[in-house]
């Protein structure tokens, strides 16, 4: 049986522009994700703790400045502000 990619990507495309369910059928029927997989690949040679610790900071701080962007561009949207913001710390009990 012949494995191909779903769906078919160019190289230069990142496997985070696929909607999230698309994400999860690839990682269900396909095994891991492109991106899973160059990682593996690239840090095969290595595997110390340090590395680890410096690869979880690098990962999130990619993932902060992702969430910043996204929460920036909804608030210059109108879609956030700080009516919102006091409603989600009073639905969710977060300290502030």
């Amino acid at each position: 049986m012949k494995k191909t990619s779903y769906p078919p990507y160019e190289e230069k495309n990142d496997i985070a522009q696929e909607p999230m369910i698309t994400q999860r059928h690839r990682i269900r029927h396909h095994g891991l994700t492109p991106t899973q997989q160059y990682l593996l690949k690239v840090f095969a040679q290595d595997n110390s703790e340090e590395t680890a610790q410096d690869i979880q900071k690098i990962v999130f701080q990619y993932y902060q400045k992702k969430m910043d962007e996204e929460l920036n561009k909804a608030w210059d949207e109108g879609i956030l502000d700080q009516k919102r913001l006091n409603e989600l710390r009073h639905t969710y009990h977060w300290a502030g």
